[in-house]
């Protein structure tokens, strides 16, 4: 009896097939299915994001659409009155100039400067063009600089600056060349104006004496040494010998002389180095040798300054 017990209990073991087969299938099963559940919902949110986020770029307000209608409409209508504007202003009769004024010349002439100018009466004020005018007028070589003004609604003003002339250059005898401060050429004429002549210039006389289109000047070297006579026709007048002198020599440049025609003399300034003080001795030896014709020499920085008169 026991024998056979003992063999039931070992089959019972061996069948114990339900509990160890079903239940390690049925919990694959679910897990598997579990797992793949998961993977295609997140695959299907992940396709909602991007197609949500597409969605979104792709939408256009319709609010921006009528602010670009309504932006380009405005711009469209400006340019519209702006061209009507322009069209008015340079066709309407109210603006045909009336009054041609020319301030501040003395030597050219008001008809003159307004010929340069090619500007004519009941032409519309808008269609001049200022820097042709400021080009007309300064190539007169007494004009040194011009400035043009529109005053609305009829008016143009034309403002000059004018060259002076400050030297004479003796081209010939009796015919002599004006130079102004700067050393632009301005006028060849037979008239001889109280001023100082310059003597030793190596500017060429051929191209002084055309003086069309303001751009003839003494050349480099010339210019250079007119600076240093400007000085002292700044010195000599604030010394109040301005009046003497007839001539200036400056052909050495060591030696700068001033010729004083009217009380025959002629002044040795050397190379103008401490001009103020040579100014004063020779201011001095002008005075106390007043009735003696000579030279005053003011030189010398080692010699004091000595007066020679003339045999």
């Amino acid at each position: 009896m026991k024998q056979k017990k003992n063999k039931k209990s070992k089959v019972d073991n061996k069948f114990n097939f339900d509990n160890d087969v079903i239940i390690g299938i049925s919990s694959n099963n679910s897990d598997s299915k579990n797992k793949s559940h998961k993977k295609n919902k997140k695959k299907n949110n992940k396709k909602n994001i991007v197609n949500s986020s597409k969605n979104k770029k792709t939408k256009v307000k319709p609010n921006k659409v009528k602010k670009k209608h309504s932006l380009f409409y405005r711009i469209g209508i400006l340019g519209v009155f702006i061209i009507g504007g322009i069209c008015f202003l340079v066709l309407s009769p109210m603006f045909n100039i009336k009054e041609i004024v020319v301030e501040d010349n003395e030597v050219i002439s008001e008809e003159k400067i307004i010929s340069l100018s090619g500007v004519t009466v009941d032409e519309n004020i808008f269609r001049i063009s200022k820097s042709s005018i400021r080009k007309n007028v300064e190539s007169e070589p007494y004009i040194e600089s011009v400035n043009v003004k529109r005053v609305f609604p009829n008016r143009l003003e034309i403002i000059v600056e004018e060259r002076v002339p400050r030297f004479l250059v003796e081209y010939t005898d009796g015919k002599y060349i004006y130079i102004d401060k700067n050393g632009y050429v301005l006028e060849f004429s037979n008239e001889k104006l109280e001023l100082p002549i310059l003597i030793g210039t190596s500017t060429e006389f051929e191209s002084m004496i055309d003086t069309e289109g303001n751009e003839n000047r003494l050349n480099e070297k010339d210019l250079k040494r007119l600076n240093v006579v400007l000085k002292i026709i700044s010195i000599a007048e604030s010394n109040e010998i301005l009046d003497l002198i007839t001539k200036i020599d400056f052909s050495d440049s060591s030696d700068y002389k001033l010729v004083l025609d009217s009380i025959g003399k002629i002044v040795h300034l050397g190379d103008c180095n401490d001009l103020n003080t040579r100014i004063l001795w020779a201011k001095e030896i002008i005075n106390s040798e007043k009735d003696n014709r000579g030279e005053i020499f003011v030189n010398s920085n080692e010699k004091p300054p000595f007066f020679r008169e003339s045999i």
